[in-house]
């Protein structure tokens, strides 16, 4: 199954996703959100959604049927993105607060588990 799902804002200061702490932001990137999502590499380098930063945008999305853990993430507003390393999604995923990112995932089918 392929859903779509728009996720903005941004989480109260101090939180942070795994993208944010990186070291190496520039001082005009501070600015930047992002969706309140961790990701993990699947055995195919898949990005799945491994956590929701609780009240992050993605978080407060999933209670509407918005983003679930163990979605695959396939696009970012409409490039197709599997299998991209973290950090070539970073630049895809962070903006600034109140802008609009939309994702496409492939949602584990609850009736056939080995299948997605």
């Amino acid at each position: 199954l392929m859903s779509f799902f728009d996720c903005c804002g941004c989480r109260g200061a101090g939180s942070k996703t795994a993208m944010q702490s990186r070291s190496d932001l520039q001082q005009g990137e501070r600015s930047q959100c992002g969706i309140g999502v961790i990701f993990r590499m699947d055995n195919n380098g898949a990005l799945v959604v491994d956590s929701l930063v609780q009240g992050g945008p993605a978080w407060e999305s999933s209670s509407n049927g918005g983003l679930q853990v163990d979605d695959v993430l396939k696009t970012v507003d409409s490039k197709d993105v599997y299998r991209w390393p973290i950090v070539h999604l970073a630049p895809l995923l962070l903006g600034p607060e109140g802008s609009i990112v939309r994702l496409g995932v492939e949602r584990l089918d609850l009736n056939n588990p080995e299948r997605r």
